[in-house]
């Protein structure tokens, strides 16, 4: 039920006594319900508003100044005077829009980030069920629960109103006659994922589109990619299933239903629902396998922690004495719906998901740029309304009364406003685009069309409206009219100190954005340029999806294929490549432990985990330290040889690396015991956010699952066809991916650079908005001087004296600045910095540097309008005096 804002109906209750019953009001509450569900909750509070205003009661002649006349005179006027002063006004209302623009598009941004999943019914009530594990390897948190979890709790606690699971079967193709592509997020499920979330169907029957262990749902898109304007139910299409190095086929899906797209806001992206009774069954029975994503939504009054301990354990109930031998300590808990995006950090999580530290600094930024953008327009409304006296003892003399004049510069004040907010209103349509794809976000200008947003626009409104009427309230329409006509400006330390303080604001906040700008800047230099280790550049990357039989058969003869390319100066197979996430899997060596995997071994120890061929360290110039690399003469390589890295050779207790050379160390997954052939130097295989871990490699080709080719830098486009055109002759009908390793690398950096570019261009922003302000307040103290700059010049004084009259004080406002915003500035970037494994030190230069360039900048603002101000003939300023 929505229901109209309560202002508005205390409004009806209080001023229109001329409906002793309300009757009025309680029709328009059925109206308002009426536009709410026809026309958009938005809508019907303009259109309830509206009505409050048009029903205002007739007012008396005497009070004039509510007539219809009045505003109309006050209107003309105000046009008038923008048009008079019309650099002015431009410059106030491109200050205060430019900060509007900027912040509301972060606003927008921020709602965005925060609304993830809220979408659906009794989202409050939705949870993830995660995983805790106790192991010998140490404690995990997943986001991952075995196949049967969701089964027992439906069938066993009657408070959970439904539950669902969904297996991730991500970056598999899918074919059509000639069309065939990678889906990204394709699920195995059940109907039951219906009823936990709001996936509106288009066509289908929700409770039984999933019955049949070949049938599939499409997202609309996918429906389209594949059968343009046809009807897709009962039609079929072929999906790659590949799971496990043994079992590679298409299979053929029946289309049962299409649903709406995913939304941008939700972490649950999908592209296809297939049946999960086409999974193998010990996927789904198995309490020590499975990886599937279990939600659950609790009934309605049910306590979520009561409830979470009531499952905990429940692994126990099935498996407990198998749990105890193997010394593991499993347990499930909640995690809410609305907490997956922003505030997961779990592991074995299917995407990644947003920062809520960065969506705080976000925030800050809009309040800052928001913040500046207000100061600037409140100060330069204010030193307008300094230069009126004039008009305001002539509106004395005639008769007006104090409150008219207020009402005058405040009516002037809220055209000026509305108009600042058309004006931003455009810049956020051409800016949003861009803003898009610097933060890679798909939001619309539609979604301003919030009650929420628009109310606080209104509060804004009102509240910068009050801080500019100030002055002309209490300071001009108190003056004697005889002294208003002189044109004297009360001379007053508050009003002026009131100017200095809101300056001092504005550049300490622009400062602040400054000097963080400039160290992300140089993190993100720092991490781009360091030397990771290896040698990334001119490395394209063929990923194989897929095709595992064909591989691990025929990995040679496909190596060779495309190293024959013309132009390729090396090939090798890997499982993964830097900038993406190595396995890891469990170390013992001999030694004392639990007996697990088996005595005689000490506790296994997690290590990073990669997969290489014989010439892969050469491909990216990796040094082997001590020992050797894996060798094609060498036949046992592959079931006896492991390579670490120096951190493994440190955890592992070595003191020199040829202290490792032949020592035996064991795999715990698949219980493979190998001896030690090679050391290599450390290198990062991630962003630099993160330490190097102890890795472990090996010679293993059912493990290979990409392929590096070292390629020149010219003529790569060639090189990219002959690519394409030798993977389809080797998998005809298969979809092609390949990138290069410096865009993975760069993804690391993803957040960083996206921080840094937002707030280069909100800091140069709020530069050039404090910039006005004190272009305007220069105006207003070198109007409250010209008398005295008159003077001066008739004494003698010459250029520099008077520059340095009007500037000095500027000088000492931006100076107090860069001293109040450089401590807070190195306390927030110290903490930031903290979140990096290697960073660059704060570096007091910088801050200084930092410092001077915007005293420059603002002292050369000031000296712009003093010696405008200076040229002035001191005849003209004395002749009246």
């Amino acid at each position: 039920m929505n229901h109209p804002p309560r202002l508005a109906e205390w409004c009806f209750s209080k001023l229109f006594t001329e409906y002793p019953d309300y009757s009025v009001l309680g029709d328009l509450t059925e109206e308002f319900e009426h536009h709410a569900e026809t026309r958009g909750l938005t809508f019907a509070h303009i259109w309830y508003w509206f009505q409050l205003f048009r029903c205002l009661p007739s007012w008396t002649d005497n009070s004039v100044y509510w007539g219809s006349k009045m505003f109309v005179e006050n209107t003309r006027l105000a046009i008038r005077n923008l048009v008079r002063h019309k650099w002015f006004s431009l410059i106030n209302i491109l200050g205060i829009s430019v900060g509007l623009s900027c912040s509301m598009i972060i606003i927008l941004y921020v709602v965005n980030e925060l609304s993830y999943d809220t979408y659906h019914p009794g989202y409050e009530r939705i949870y993830r069920i995660g995983q805790h594990r106790s192991i010998p390897l140490g404690d995990f948190w997943w986001a991952e629960t075995n196949g049967p979890v969701a089964g027992a709790i439906r069938e066993n606690y009657p408070q959970v109103e439904s539950v669902a699971h969904a297996f991730p079967y991500f970056q598999t193709w899918v074919r059509r006659e000639n069309t065939c592509a990678y889906e990204n997020h394709l699920w195995f499920t059940d109907s039951y994922l219906f009823d936990v979330f709001h996936i509106p169907f288009l066509s289908g029957d929700p409770d039984r589109a999933l019955v049949s262990d070949h049938s599939m749902v499409l997202a609309e898109s996918i429906a389209k990619k594949y059968f343009g304007d046809e009807n897709p139910i009962g039609q079929t299409l072929e999906v790659h299933i590949s799971w496990n190095r043994n079992e590679d086929r298409d299979e053929v899906y029946t289309v049962t239903g299409v649903v709406e797209d995913s939304p941008e806001n939700t972490h649950f992206k999908y592209d296809i629902f297939l049946s999960s009774d086409a999974l193998n069954p010990w996927l789904l029975d198995e309490w020590h396998a499975g990886n599937f994503y279990t939600y659950v939504k609790l009934a309605e009054g049910v306590d979520p922690v009561a409830f979470e301990e009531q499952i905990s354990h429940i692994a126990y109930e099935y498996v407990g004495e198998e749990l105890t031998r193997w010394g593991q300590n499993r347990t499930l808990f909640l995690q809410p719906l609305t907490d997956i995006h922003l505030k997961s950090d779990l592991q074995k999580d299917f995407q990644e998901g947003g920062s809520i530290v960065y969506l705080y600094v976000y925030s800050i930024i809009a309040l800052l740029i928001l913040l500046i953008g207000c100061l600037n327009f409140v100060n330069l409304t204010i030193v307008r309304s300094t230069t009126r006296t004039r008009e305001v003892g002539l509106r004395k003399v005639i008769g007006a009364q104090r409150i008219q004049i207020c009402l005058q510069f405040t009516g002037e004040t809220i055209l000026v406003l509305f108009l600042a907010l058309a004006v931003a209103g455009i810049l956020i349509v051409f800016l949003l685009p861009l803003f898009n794809e610097m933060a890679g976000t798909s939001l619309t200008v539609s979604q301003l069309n919030n009650p929420v947003i628009l109310y606080s626009l209104g509060a804004l409104i009102v509240l910068i409206t009050i801080l500019t009427s100030l002055y002309p309230v209490f300071i001009l329409s108190s003056s004697k009219a005889v002294t208003a006509l002189k044109g004297y400006i009360r001379q007053d330390f508050r009003g002026s100190f009131l100017l200095r303080l809101l300056v001092l604001g504005q550049f300490t906040a622009s400062l602040l954005l400054i000097l963080c700008a400039v160290v992300v800047f140089q993190q993100l230099h720092f991490m781009q340029e360091s030397n990771l280790g290896f040698d990334s550049s001119r490395k394209l990357v063929i990923t194989f999806r897929g095709q595992n039989n064909y591989l691990r058969d025929n990995y040679e003869m496909i190596k060779s294929e495309f190293a024959a390319i013309p132009g390729v100066e090396s090939a090798s197979w890997s499982s993964t490549v830097p900038g993406v996430r190595p396995m890891s899997f469990g170390i013992s060596v001999p030694g004392e432990g639990h007996p697990f995997p088996e005595p005689g071994w000490s506790n296994p120890v997690l290590y990073d985990f990669l997969s290489i061929d014989y010439n892969y360290l050469e491909t990216y110039g990796i040094p082997v330290i001590a020992g050797r690399s894996f060798e094609m003469e060498a036949e046992n390589d592959e079931q006896n040889s492991f390579l670490i890295n120096l951190s493994a050779m440190h955890r592992l207790g070595f003191e020199t690396p040829s202290d490792a050379i032949g020592q035996v160390m064991r795999e715990s997954y698949y219980g493979r015991t190998k001896c030690i052939i090679g050391v290599v130097d450390d290198f990062h295989y991630r962003g630099m956010q993160h330490s190097i871990e102890p890795m472990y490699l090996e010679y293993s080709r059912s493990r290979f699952r990409v392929l590096t080719l070292t390629i020149p830098s010219h003529d790569v486009n060639r090189i990219l066809d002959d690519v394409e055109s030798t993977w389809n002759a080797l998998f005809p009908g298969s979809p092609h991916h390949h990138i290069f390793v410096d865009e993975l690398l760069g993804r690391e950096y993803s957040y960083e650079a996206r921080a840094g570019r937002m707030l280069g261009i909100l800091a140069s922003a709020a530069l050039v908005i404090s910039c006005l302000g004190l272009f305007g307040l220069a105006s207003f103290f070198a109007e409250r001087k010209h008398h005295e700059i008159g003077v001066r010049k008739v004494l003698g004084a010459n250029l520099f004296s008077i520059i340095s009259l009007l500037s000095r004080q500027f000088a000492v406002l931006v100076l107090i600045s860069g001293i109040t915003a450089s401590p807070i500035a190195w306390y927030t970037m110290r903490l930031w910095l903290e979140n990096f494994a290697y960073r660059i030190e704060l570096n007091p230069v910088v801050f200084v540097t930092g410092s001077l360039v915007v005293f420059v900048i603002a002292l050369f603002t000031v000296v712009v309008r003093s010696l405008r101000a200076a040229a002035t003939n001191p005849v003209e300023i004395l002749r009246n005096e």
